[in-house]
């Protein structure tokens, strides 16, 4: 763009040099016509001597106006190219500029994401209560930030059952909790509501699943976590 801009530059001045040089030698060679034509011209009455100088400047009037013509065509040309590249600077600034709002979007996302509780489901045991009902036990910890207004959920068939409300939890806390009403080697979901911080409403999933130890007659269970975490 430095050449083309260079080129340009010498292209004009070449151009403007050419007409001055040809003003200086039409001039020159009109006057040495009338030094030697000195005698005719003073006999000219004032309308002739006007039509005569009309007549010999009007190739030198013509010849500027088409050298302004042309000089005009190649600042209009520089304008357009000025505007052509001031437009791609500006396009090229929104492209920079949505580039940093999606940075700056993602780093705010990570960010409310990095004060999100962090819940861990570890069963601890199973069995039968004094009522004869089979009962799930499991201590639910929290490795990351501080969270409130806490239910935990059992998700079987399509219906909720909710278990008690945990008040708060910091991070490190652990607390255990128990299902009970459930049939043995019953599979289910079991879901942590909660309100981070921020104030931002969350859920983690944890799917329950049942296995046979050899050296347990009832049956064993897992956690097994379901990512929530938006990319």
């Amino acid at each position: 763009m430095l050449a083309l801009k260079c080129r340009e530059g010498i292209g004009v001045s070449l151009r403007t040099k050419l007409a001055v040089i040809f003003s200086v030698i039409y001039i020159g060679g009109f006057a040495l016509i009338c030094v030697c034509r000195f005698d005719d011209l003073k006999d000219l009455g004032l309308n002739e001597l006007g039509d005569y100088l009309a007549g010999a400047f009007g190739p030198l009037a013509l010849a500027w106006l088409v050298f302004g013509y042309f000089q005009q065509g190649d600042e209009l040309r520089q304008g357009t190219e000025a505007l052509r590249l001031q437009a791609t600077e500006l396009n090229n600034a929104v492209t920079e500029q949505a580039k940093m709002a999606s940075a700056n979007e993602v780093a705010l996302r990570n960010h409310e994401n990095s004060l999100e509780p962090l819940f861990r489901v570890v069963a601890s045991g199973s069995g039968w209560d004094d009522d004869g009902d089979f009962y799930f036990a499991f201590n639910l910890h929290n490795l990351g930030e501080y969270c409130e207004d806490i239910r935990v959920v059992a998700e079987l068939g399509g219906r909720e059952y909710p278990s008690k409300r945990i008040g708060t939890m910091f991070s490190g806390d652990c607390v255990t909790l128990q299902r009970s009403g459930m049939n043995e080697w019953e599979d289910f979901v079991l879901s942590v509501e909660y309100r981070s911080r921020i104030g931002r409403l969350g859920r983690q999933s944890f799917s329950v699943v049942s296995y046979q130890d050899e050296d347990e007659p009832q049956p064993t269970y897992y956690a097994e976590k379901h990512p929530f975490l938006s990319a």
